[in-house]
């Protein structure tokens, strides 16, 4: 006899043990599996009930991936920054910043040359106006 399962999002889905699969309330999907992880995946997909089960848990769950957004609930809105915002920093304290992010935080090197990280330091080396260039082949 295994462990017995407790976990909540079990409630949202109907188990068939002869096939197993587990079948969602919401939408009928037939997932081949009955593992809570997996489980909770799936109901994300159906943002406001993932959101009770999210608040009905006693406890905080951490999760690796950033909540699935959609883009239409959303207007379309233009950020403008403040001009005068100043940072304290020097091209030293930038180098030794990305040496950490793959050194210590074992990043790989070609994550310097990602479109998001090119968009927050770009305008930060434009603003030091230093001609160095800051990617996977200057800090390696």
């Amino acid at each position: 006899m295994g462990r017995p399962i407790k976990n909540a999002i079990r409630n949202h889905y109907e188990y068939d043990r002869v096939n197993n699969e587990s079948k969602c309330k919401i939408c009928s999907a037939k997932l081949k599996t009955n593992h809570g992880t997996n489980l909770k995946k799936h109901l994300e997909l159906h943002p406001d009930e993932y959101e009770k089960f999210i608040k009905s848990q006693d406890k905080t769950f951490i999760t690796t991936k950033p909540d699935k957004i959609n883009a239409n609930k959303f207007k379309q809105t233009t950020l403008q920054m403040t001009p005068g915002i100043r940072a304290n920093h020097t091209m030293k304290t930038l180098i030794d910043g990305c040496v950490e992010m793959v050194t210590v935080n074992g990043r790989p090197y070609s994550s310097l040359n990602d479109g998001g990280f090119r968009r927050i330091i770009d305008p930060v080396l434009n603003g030091i106006k230093n001609s160095v260039s800051l990617n996977s082949d200057s800090i390696g």
